[in-house]
């Protein structure tokens, strides 16, 4: 797959042209099973996996090869640093420990992506999730971030840091 036919299924969803939508997802998901069948690096970055209408094992497994590939990246940058694999982060749901997931965005505010996401932290099963969302831009008093601040487990300013 070119460059330049993803960036084409990108800009058209951006527009609204949905008119060949189901086979251009389809093209890109065989497009992307090949490249993980072959060791190559894929097209579709994780986030763009979740975001767009992708099977669930195969967005888990592109966020996985990613996640390998960034891995071996920062080992061969910092060879001296122990990585652990993720699933020795992951919580012990049988004793009711509970996946922490992170936020951080200079955008918590009045912020275009802050209207989009405002009630995303709330919608979080609390059972299962803790979520903490840390700031880096200074408040501004707005009720996006204020509503985020609300909704959130854990917020926190760090502009100051």
């Amino acid at each position: 797959m070119t460059f330049r036919f993803l960036s084409q299924v990108h800009s058209l969803l951006c527009v609204s042209d949905w008119s060949a939508r189901d086979e251009w997802f389809q093209r890109l998901e065989n497009t992307v099973l090949q490249q993980i069948l072959r060791g190559d690096q894929q097209s579709v970055q994780p986030f763009h996996a979740v975001a767009y209408p992708m099977n669930g094992p195969l967005a888990l497994e592109i966020s996985r090869k990613y996640a390998e590939r960034v891995t071996a990246v920062a080992r061969s940058l910092k060879p001296h640093l122990e990585f652990q694999h993720t699933s020795a982060f992951m919580p012990d749901f049988e004793r009711g420990e509970r996946l922490r997931i992170g936020y951080i965005s200079s955008d918590f505010g009045n912020h275009p992506l802050a209207h989009l996401m405002m009630s995303v932290f709330g919608l979080h099963d609390r059972s299962k999730l803790e979520v903490f969302c840390y700031a880096l831009s200074k408040p501004d008093g707005s009720e996006w971030q204020q509503c985020i601040s609300s909704e959130a487990e854990h917020f926190g300013m760090c502009s100051h840091l």
